[in-house]
């Protein structure tokens, strides 16, 4: 095993005494916990339908909104569905195709992976693989101090090895 697995499955493991429910933290994260199963699998494709029809609805929704009724629970609504689906396109459809894992096609997971960085108005498909792939995932970099993940939580106090009890003192 890879010195970064290594580490990738001991942070996993610490999900276990985690404050935040497990279903919860793997929602917020696109990672399970170990042994953890999903509660229904659906095929890639619909996943990728679902969502994309989740984002332009919502902005559909929150756009002709603002033009006609202005209510408040249909901005929230709205609201809440482009913050879920550009959460999970970037946490789920941009990091499975980067890794070219999300449909098996490599030309046609990059093809998705720039439809969604377009959506997200962000860096290109290109761009975000090789700070992904080659920066986050190098193999000494993974879940260690070296990791740009790592080192953005530090900033706020939050560092490797520190205690449940540690981080919420910070906070």
């Amino acid at each position: 095993m890879k010195l970064n697995q290594s580490d990738s499955k001991i942070l996993r493991q610490s999900y276990k005494s985690s404050l935040i429910p497990s279903r919860l933290a793997t929602w917020l994260t696109g990672k399970p916990s170990l042994g953890q199963k999903p509660l229904l699998k659906m095929h890639w494709s619909i996943y990728v339908l679902f969502i994309f029809l989740v984002f332009i609805g919502s902005y559909y929704l929150g756009f002709s909104n603002q033009f006609e009724n202005q209510e408040l629970a249909l901005t929230l609504l709205s609201w809440a569905g482009l913050l879920f689906s550009s959460r999970r396109m970037v946490a789920v459809i941009l990091h499975q195709s980067v890794h070219d894992r999300l449909s098996g096609n490599s030309m046609f997971d990059q093809f998705i992976g720039d439809f969604v960085t377009l959506f997200m108005v962000t860096q290109d498909y290109k761009a975000y693989k090789i700070d992904h792939c080659e920066i986050h995932h190098a193999p000494l970099g993974f879940a260690t101090k070296y990791d740009p993940i790592v080192k953005f939580f530090s900033v706020f106090g939050i560092n490797l090895g520190q205690s449940k009890k540690a981080c919420m003192l910070i906070f």
